[in-house]
């Protein structure tokens, strides 16, 4: 884990943590990065549950243990957070279902902030699975990291999470919970 963060995480995100600098370009290779801590938490903050209610597979963990193998059903998004305080915030949740037409379903969606930066991994298992959508709310911030980042991206998004009439981290953890509307409509 320390390699993942000497030589993925730390070059690329620490500047957007700090918030101090602007026009970042952030490529592929720094998406890839990013992604990779992204999936390290993703993993880490699942493997806190018992053995038995893990989302992740024990293969899916030995594949990105030996070769960094995000797998094909991850997206990460990531955003700016604006506070007037320095903080780390962690949520993730477990969602379950059937749809007579989408058929049985998983998601599980790890939010993480730390300084100016929020990252957000959606991981989806099931069958006949189409297209999710998160409540359009946070549309404006979201910026899709992995698989692809949009092409030319630089650091900072033009819109960000802040602090609006509610207090930070309830607008953290709103953002967290914008695939519960996605969930609910299954």
């Amino acid at each position: 884990m320390s390699k993942i963060e000497s030589e993925h995480a730390s070059p690329i995100m620490g500047p957007l943590i700090k918030g101090e600098e602007i026009d970042i370009p952030i490529t592929q290779k720094d998406a890839r990065s990013i992604a990779i801590f992204a999936f390290k938490t993703a993993l880490v903050v699942d493997a806190l549950r018992k053995e038995e209610d893990r989302f992740f597979s024990q293969s899916v963990r030995t594949d990105f243990m030996n070769g960094l193998i995000i797998p094909s059903n991850i997206n990460i998004w990531f955003c700016a957070y604006l506070t007037r305080e320095s903080r780390a915030d962690t949520l993730a949740g477990y969602y379950k279902g059937h749809s007579s037409f989408k058929g049985f379903f998983e998601l599980y969606v790890c939010t993480f902030g730390a300084g100016c930066f929020i990252f957000q991994v959606l991981s989806v298992n099931g069958f006949a699975i189409g297209p999710l959508f998160p409540d359009g709310q946070f549309d404006y911030l979201s910026v899709p990291l992995w698989p692809n980042i949009p092409a030319g991206f630089v650091w900072p998004p033009r819109r960000n999470l802040q602090i609006a009439a509610i207090d930070t981290y309830e607008r953290f953890v709103q953002y967290h919970r914008r695939w519960e509307a996605s969930y609910s409509l299954l």
